[in-house]
């Protein structure tokens, strides 16, 4: 058996989907979009330096990147595994709070495995985009296909997306 759902709710349900940043300004809450991307190496480490000084900073997942202040406006931020994550900065000057976020990729050097398809499988391409490495191109032989097939089985041990458009020569 059917029960009839009051008009009244059905457009609350949509207006609370299709809700804008605005109207979450309006109920009280603002969102934000990150500022900029850092790109860091595995097992590497970068020195930030902002223009103004930070009250507190935070990293959204540990396991991905860490995170110290050097001074009240430098921060190192060291890559710890591959991933995507972010980092917020909080600044707070005359009595006014600033939230800034920015997305931190921590990434794997793919150049080796590059170098090794130019050898094995000439025709088939890897690109990296943050976190997501996509392979395109075609093998003409079983050893060229197993070599490729090999590679993208070590970028996902790796951590990455792994994105494979590879067929037939």
């Amino acid at each position: 058996m059917f029960k009839s759902i009051p008009l009244r709710a059905i457009c609350a349900a949509l207006t609370f989907s299709i809700a804008s940043p605005s109207d979450a300004q309006q109920a009280g809450y603002t969102v934000t979009t990150p500022s900029a991307v850092i790109e860091i190496g595995v097992s590497m480490a970068v020195t930030v330096t902002l223009g103004t000084p930070f009250s507190e900073l935070s990293i959204a997942n540990p396991e991905i990147a860490d995170i110290s202040s050097l001074s009240e406006t430098q921060l190192y931020l060291l890559g710890k595994t591959i991933g995507k994550t972010t980092l917020t900065v909080m600044r707070e000057q005359q009595d006014v709070f600033d939230v800034t976020d920015y997305t931190i990729v921590v990434f794997r050097e793919i150049t080796p495995l590059q170098t090794f398809l130019a050898g094995a499988a000439p025709s088939v391409d890897l690109s990296r985009d943050g976190v997501t490495v996509t392979a395109k191109g075609c093998v003409d032989t079983p050893r060229a296909a197993a070599a490729a097939e090999r590679v993208t089985r070590e970028l996902e041990t790796w951590g990455y997306v792994t994105l494979a458009d590879i067929g037939a020569c």
